[in-house]
């Protein structure tokens, strides 16, 4: 089993994911996850550290194990031989090994990554690849770069590369990165997902919108939706923010119909920026329920002609991909 796998290990802000790949197949044979994210990792090693002294990246190390021995137990098998790859924030500040940024124009084949390997020792057996991120004049990423330079290999075997693109990652901080030829040329970090979060939950805006039940199949939401997206052309986003309290002031939309519209302004300002940029296709990367909001933001832009909506399953191999990529498995 060590010759023929590795374990990808997407290591982001909220949440750990850890799967078992067979590199000859190109299948993975066995999964876990947790909210055990590098944020609340990160500080529930500054705790520990008050108490005891321990090193964050002993801290970082012991809950990885965690981790592996959940898959371990999962299909009864010993997997602390084989190497893990780990992409995301555990290479950042608040992570396992902080490691510097690659700059642009960053080779998408991974020539120009940085990538540290780390032994095995007694806290966690298995060998480490760390995947540092990019970084342009002012801006970073970490996590994203895997998955482009996977899903950029997949297109390619398939056919469906353009060498002159624009590859979107919706999240809590969506990536829009720009792509020609074979390297990444710039990207843009927009706070979407936290902004919205942050809009619902601890601003004025709290009472004029229920986020309980967000129902995207229903048609009055998605109208809302569509709403927002096009209030979000006009004017600036942060007087167009404010009809969200008027329209519960006025009952023009109910309060899950407005969080809709919220949702529409705030997707909207951000893909407004890719009017005029000129490079086709438009790639949208997204294997959470964010796609389906995505998908009809850019449809009532007028976006999806010269777009491609990429696949959950392919979402899921772009990583892994990209992960045996850097670490030259």
């Amino acid at each position: 089993m060590q010759n023929h796998h590795f374990l990808g290990c997407d290591w982001g802000t909220s949440s750990i994911r850890l799967k078992l790949y067979n590199k000859e197949t190109k299948k993975v044979e066995a999964e876990t996850s947790s909210d055990k994210g590098v944020l609340s990792t990160y500080e529930a090693w500054q705790n520990k550290r008050q108490k005891d002294g321990s090193s964050c990246e002993d801290f970082f190390r012991n809950e990885l194990n965690k981790s592996i021995n959940v898959l371990s137990a999962k299909i009864s098998a010993d997997i602390g031989k084989i190497t893990v790859v780990i992409s995301g924030m555990a290479s950042s500040s608040i992570g396992m090994r902080n490691l510097p940024y690659a700059g642009v124009p960053f080779s998408l084949d991974g020539s120009n990554a940085i990538v540290e390997k780390v032994k095995g020792d007694n806290i966690l057996p298995n060998d480490i690849v760390m995947i540092s991120g990019v970084k342009t004049k002012n801006d970073i990423m970490r996590g994203e770069e895997a998955q482009l330079i996977g899903m950029v290999d997949i297109l390619k075997e398939i056919n469906q590369y353009n060498n002159s693109a624009i590859f979107i990652f919706p999240g809590t901080h969506s990536k829009h990165v720009f792509v020609i030829g074979n390297q990444m040329i710039d990207f843009k970090t927009y706070m979407t997902g936290e902004v919205y979060s942050m809009l619902c939950n601890h601003s004025i805006l709290k009472e004029s919108v229920d986020i309980s039940t967000m129902d995207i199949q229903c048609e009055d939401n998605v109208r809302a939706f569509r709403q927002g997206i096009q209030a979000s052309q006009d004017d600036s986003i942060l007087n167009r923010l404010f009809s969200v309290r008027t329209n519960h002031i006025f009952q023009l939309l109910n309060k899950t119909q407005n969080a809709f519209y919220l949702s529409g302004l705030i997707i909207g300002s951000e893909l407004n920026s890719l009017t005029n940029q000129g490079l086709d296709p438009i790639y949208l990367c997204s294997s959470n329920n964010l796609s389906a909001f995505y998908n009809l933001a850019m449809d009532e832009l007028g976006m999806l002609s010269h777009s491609i909506i990429i696949s959950e399953e392919m979402m899921d191999q772009a990583t892994l991909r990209g992960q045996m990529i850097l670490s030259h498995f």
